[in-house]
Parts: C-alpha cells; structure tokens; sequence
C-alpha cells in the first residue's frame, strides 16, 4: 500500500512539476517548519501538507517522527561549524559551543531534543571524535566523556531555556515589571532587579543580556573543568 501511494506521489508530482520525494527533500520541508514553527510544533500532518504529499509517503522515505527528528538534528548539527584545533581543548570548545548555539537559536526546540537525549551517535560523531580525543590529549582520561557530555548537554540546556523564554513574551514582560518596580530596594534584591530592569529595556539589551550570561555560563563551566583538570594525578 504505501509502495503505491510513493508511485502515485511521484506520477502526480512529476505531472505538476514538482520534485520527487526524498529523505533530503523531507528533511528541507522539516527544518524549514522547525524554523517557523519550533521542533515540536509541526505535526507529521504539517510536514505533508508542507510537501503536499500524503503522510504516508514520508513514512515510506523516512520513518515516523521521531525519524523525521533525527534528520532535522543531524542536519542543524552540519550547520555547526568545527574548529580547527590550534590551541588546545578549552579555545576549541569556546568557539565549537558558541558556533553551535548560533547554530541551534535559529532551530526552536532542537536544542531541548539535543539536551534531553542526545544527537544521535551519527549526528555528533565528527564532534564528539575530535572533542573527545583533545580532553583525552589534555590529561582528563577516563572523564574526557563525562566532561564532553556535559558541555554539550549544558550548553543545549541554556540555550533551550532562551527558545522557552522567547516562546512566553507576555510572562517575560510581566517579570520585567515586577523586577523595575523593586530596582530602588536596597541590597542584593535592589542589585538584581536594577540588573534585569536594564536587561530588558528594549529587544537589542536583551539579546545583550543572553550574550553576556551565556558568556558567563561558558566560562565558568570551562574553569571548572580546568580545575578538576588540575587535581587529576599526571
């Protein structure tokens, strides 16, 4: 059954003029809805109506779903481009990170999938083989997976957070009230309100804002690791 629908697919797309159906030609429909629309907010139904095929024929290409996302990943991850490595781990995964979440910002929800289960081995194994082996070069031994893990998971949890926090403007501009209402409290409370009541003056301190924390979280995560790095024995 689904071998015929694939056959009408093609006969009707070819009769309009349209291109056949393939794994790349579903997989561009996808990210452009995700684009749109967030990783989970298209439905199989969407896809198809946005290929104006049946639902059928991508199950027949490609898979349910969740293999739909898989494709949708691997893709934004080639997007992702890798350092060359000159300068040792910590440089590497500073620029490798701040690419990447470049990369994700543009794909709501990816990097929430990304965070809660991963890639896929195929999809993070040019990052994974060169990330993995500078750790191991670097000293961390049996951690160089560990800490590879978590600067990727960490990173694909804050910027999952910035995707949530874009998707609830209303709630956002209500805190930002709430905070510059108390921004003339003394000590710490007065601090971190003036602090966000500046952060989200307007969209351009905003963006500022998530540059900055994001620098910060980096940073931080990255002298940790060199920390732990420190204490292993030679």
């Amino acid at each position: 059954m689904h071998s015929q629908d694939s056959q009408n697919s093609k006969a009707r797309r070819r009769k309009e003029g349209l291109p056949a159906i393939t794994p790349e030609v579903i997989c561009d429909a996808a990210i452009s809805l995700t684009k749109e629309k967030g990783l989970e907010g298209w439905s199989m139904r969407d896809l198809a109506a946005e290929l104006d095929a049946y639902v059928r024929v991508i199950y027949y290409h490609v898979g349910d779903r969740d293999a739909v996302t898989s494709l949708v990943i691997e893709r934004v991850l080639s997007e992702a481009s890798i350092p060359s490595v000159t300068a040792g781990w910590r440089p590497w995964f500073a620029d490798l990170l701040r690419g990447l979440r470049g990369v994700m910002r543009r794909y709501p929800g990816v990097a929430k999938r990304f965070a809660l289960v991963g890639p896929g081995a195929h999809a993070a194994k040019a990052i994974a083989e060169t990330g993995i082996s500078l750790l191991r070069e670097a000293g961390f031994g049996e951690l160089a997976v560990p800490a590879f893990s978590l600067l990727l998971e960490q990173t694909c949890q804050f910027v999952a957070q910035e995707d949530d926090r874009d998707a609830l403007p209303g709630l956002r501009k209500s805190a930002a009230s709430e905070y510059a209402a108390c921004a003339g409290a003394p000590g710490g409370v007065g601090d971190l309100s003036k602090s966000v009541a500046h952060a989200t003056a307007s969209e351009s301190s905003l963006r500022q804002y998530y540059d900055d924390s994001f620098d910060f979280f980096l940073e931080t995560v990255l002298d940790g690791l060199e920390v732990r790095l420190s204490r292993l024995p030679s």
